[in-house]
């Protein structure tokens, strides 16, 4: 708002009969307020157009420049993010097996469990869900026994038994199961015979890449178990 200008012009001559009440009654004038020396504003609007236009510039800069990546580390995160995937379908395969061995022999597993239990509701809750998830149901692999020893086991080193092949039964149906599980057998009857026998199974029938074994032992054994390997395995490595 402009100044109010209340200044009287000092040039006029002065009535010294005019009174405080004269004074009172004397026209006032008023100035014009000053222009304003800045620019004028953008509007909002205004503003955010060209910020907007600005960021557009920006990152079609960025899409149009090159990828900076190397070739071969490029490589190298898509195949570890395959390799990753195809671990996590693994893993959810070998937990729906699992789940589906122990629903079938609940009557085996409950009463090894405490009263209170929820485990047997949560697991079949987490089945039919995945299952359902998956479209399919997950077929369960019953037993049966091996008439013959796998291929890759040699047999100039001598046959299994067939006691042997009961037990390498045994660990491929808990296996192809997804269970975990104990081979008890008195000492020199072939155990460590029968777990390698294992491994020579997975690898004949798998598709695709195999996964690698950890066998941990005692060092007072390891020399048996290397030997073993070595006299019955044709080509396994």
């Amino acid at each position: 708002m402009g100044s109010l200008d209340t200044s009287f012009d000092l040039s006029l001559p002065i009535d010294t009969d005019i009174d405080e009440l004269d004074v009172m009654d004397m026209p006032i004038t008023l100035s014009a307020p000053p222009k304003s020396s800045l620019a004028p504003r953008r509007s909002t609007r205004e503003r955010r157009s060209i910020g907007s236009g600005y960021t557009d510039n920006v990152n079609k800069k960025r899409k149009a420049a090159p990828s900076t990546v190397p070739p071969h580390k490029k490589a190298k995160v898509e195949e570890k993010k395959a390799n990753t995937e195809q671990n996590n379908e693994k893993r959810a395969d070998r937990d729906n097996r699992r789940a589906h061995w122990l629903l079938r022999h609940r009557e085996v597993v409950e009463p090894l469990l405490p009263s209170n239990s929820q485990f047997f509701t949560t697991l079949l809750q987490n089945h039919d869900r995945q299952s359902s998830g998956r479209g399919q149901k997950i077929s369960y692999t019953p037993y049966h026994d091996l008439e013959e020893q796998p291929k890759l086991i040699n047999k100039s080193a001598g046959e299994m038994k067939e006691y042997q092949l009961k037990g390498l039964s045994f660990l491929v149906y808990m296996y192809r199961n997804g269970m975990n599980c104990i081979l008890g057998d008195e000492m020199g009857l072939g155990k460590t015979l029968q777990t390698l026998s294992l491994f020579a199974y997975i690898r004949e029938n798998s598709t695709g890449h195999c996964d690698p074994h950890l066998i941990v032992c005692p060092l007072s054994v390891l020399s048996s178990w290397e030997s073993v390997n070595a006299f019955s395995h044709s080509s396994f490595d």
